[in-house]
């Protein structure tokens, strides 16, 4: 297991070096009972809890794809998943308890001055003791994956945005992009290879230049499937609540999921600054540190704006771009990758849960409620009894 400090997740990949979203140093004031009331979960449980609580025809907003993380640890890092339209988890929560040192226990909803610092705590303002999510309603979402090319997304990308829940792209190589969507309605005729006429298959492979036998094989089928995808979108009918899992290309791959020493980092850029980087970064493509990532893609999810203080999406629609490396020198690589992006002049804030070097990081700058929140956390735990190095290296104390 590769272990570097940050506030992480505590999954089965990243390491929290940050205890306080794990294990309550303050004693024993988690409410027993937090899971009988209606909507509430403990801060300590891991997120499957929230899909248990989901009754038929909901899901929660922003769910990561991982479930073992645990809720406070989720929310405090601003995690976020494939349904990113009403922005990050942390924009899904209504109320929570939260233990803090000077104030001890207390309650938040989304209308007390302290809740837009404490759903984004980074755990330095007190140990989550519960929490309420809000709930979706819809029994299912229409997932379309199709293939597209970089100048057609950038084109279609405000009204695919709009018509969708959830918006990812993966980037394969320079010319091998797939987008896949989640929205409650169906945006373009289904396209099944199976059922298709033979006329039409003949057809569209005449003009990608393939030359067909009278009887498909099912190899000939698959080796056309990506290339039918630029002009017929797959489409599948899935439970709501299941739009958080992975995208194929990482749950297919188990040898590569059962890896120990798999490394990340994601960063989030506004919404209005997608053209340039994409662009930037094919530019660049054609060096080492991008080709030598891994084989899986560099992963592209869109969320709204957030409300939490130093939620990397706070005050902005938002595009989180996930560099995921297995490589034995992947935080090289990823250190090569931050350098890069800091030097574009592109304004990147930092996935909290993922690998990141914050001395490299003027974080007054990119949060501008960055003071706000230490005012906050001097109210809350005025002798800073919480806080580890890495905490140190974020708020120099």
């Amino acid at each position: 297991m590769v272990m570097y400090e940050g506030m992480g997740f505590g999954t089965k990949y990243f390491k929290s070096a940050n205890e306080l979203i794990v294990k309550n140093p303050l004693g024993n004031h988690e409410n027993e009972n937090a899971n009988t009331l209606e909507g509430f979960v403990k801060g300590s449980d891991a997120l499957s809890k929230i899909q248990e609580n989901l009754k038929n025809g909901e899901y929660v907003a922003g769910l990561p794809s991982s479930l073992m993380m645990s809720c406070a640890g989720a929310i405090s890092t601003a995690s976020h998943g494939n349904i990113g339209k009403n922005g990050t988890l942390s924009n899904s929560l209504d109320e929570i308890e939260i233990h803090s040192p000077s104030l001890g226990l207390i309650h938040l909803n989304k209308h007390d001055d302290f809740f837009n610092a404490a759903t984004v705590g980074l755990g330095v303002l007190g140990y989550i003791t519960k929490m309420k999510f809000r709930f979706q309603k819809s029994k299912r979402l229409i997932k379309s994956v199709r293939a597209i090319e970089l100048d057609k997304f950038l084109n279609e990308l405000p009204s695919i945005l709009k018509n969708s829940e959830g918006v990812v792209l993966q980037i394969f190589n320079q010319k091998r992009l797939i987008l896949t969507t989640f929205s409650k309605s169906i945006q373009t005729d289904n396209f099944d290879l199976n059922k298709t006429s033979l006329k039409k298959i003949y057809d569209i492979g005449e003009n990608l230049g393939v030359k067909l036998q009278r009887r498909m094989s099912s190899k000939q089928k698959s080796f056309l499937r990506y290339e039918f995808t630029k002009y017929f979108p797959q489409q599948y009918l899935i439970p709501a609540k299941e739009a958080h899992l992975p995208m194929s290309s990482y749950s297919a791959n188990s040898k590569f999921m059962n890896k120990v020493n798999i490394n990340s980092h994601e960063i989030s850029i506004a919404l209005t600054e997608i053209d340039s980087f994409l662009r930037l970064l094919m530019k660049d493509w054609s060096e080492t540190w991008i080709n030598t990532l891994s084989s899986n893609p560099i992963t592209i999810r869109f969320t709204g704006s957030d409300v939490a203080f130093l939620s990397p999406s706070f005050g902005r629609d938002s595009v989180w771009i996930d560099f995921l490396t297995d490589k034995d020198d992947g935080l090289g690589i990823l250190e090569k990758i931050e350098n890069w992006h800091l030097s574009s002049g592109i304004n990147a804030r930092p996935h909290w849960g993922k690998f990141f070097t914050p001395e490299k990081y003027i974080f007054s700058d990119l949060y501008e409620n960055f003071e706000k929140f230490n005012d906050i956390r001097m109210t809350m735990d005025s002798a800073f009894s919480l806080k580890n190095s890495f905490a140190n290296r974020i708020f120099r104390s």
